[in-house]
């Protein structure tokens, strides 16, 4: 029985340490500049960055969803709403795009090659009005103009987890 409980209460415990809370961005105009800190993921060549539409949410799903690969120094432009009420995020270095569905809303994402993250909130560098600083944690930020931001809370169901959690530990301590 206790290996059993504590199988549960291990899954439960990496279950939420996995969930991360991403910073939603939105564009204030038809296009977002992109600009990566020089002296992080610029000279990290096995780090890249891409776009996710906001639907994607946890890095489970970076792996398999459809992405725009940002390069630094970027432009990325943004139109619509097309046909759905989906918006068109466009790069422009390769030219390519990718469809935001129902709104022009997005998150960002950097990847090692094996793994991907999510950001980590909101940078400590205010660069202005429509400007922000996304951090990705350590020296690794990336820098948006003309873009808004709001930071989406963690998933209910991760304070579901650490609800039954804390249960099993009660029902194990008073089986003792």
């Amino acid at each position: 029985m206790k290996i059993r409980d504590f199988l549960a209460a291990a899954t439960l415990c990496l279950s939420a340490a996995s969930a991360q809370a991403s910073t939603v961005l939105m564009p204030t105009d038809g296009d977002v500049n992109v600009f990566i800190e020089i002296g992080s993921l610029g000279l990290q060549t096995c780090y890249s960055l891409a776009l996710f539409d906001d639907s994607v949410s946890d890095v489970f799903q970076m792996s398999t969803a459809d992405r725009l690969d940002i390069a630094s120094n970027q432009i990325v432009g943004f139109s619509g709403p097309v046909t759905g009420g989906d918006f068109i995020a466009t790069g422009t270095l390769p030219v390519d795009t990718l469809t935001l569905s129902g709104s022009n809303n997005f998150i960002l994402g950097i990847t090692d090659g094996t793994d991907w993250f999510m950001d980590i909130g909101i940078g400590s560098l205010s660069l202005g009005a429509n400007s922000q600083s996304i951090s990705f944690g350590g020296s690794n930020e990336v820098f948006l103009t003309d873009v808004t931001a709001s930071v989406v809370p963690l998933p209910a169901a991760l304070w579901l987890f650490g609800a039954g959690l804390i249960g099993l530990a009660g029902i194990a301590r008073r089986r003792k």
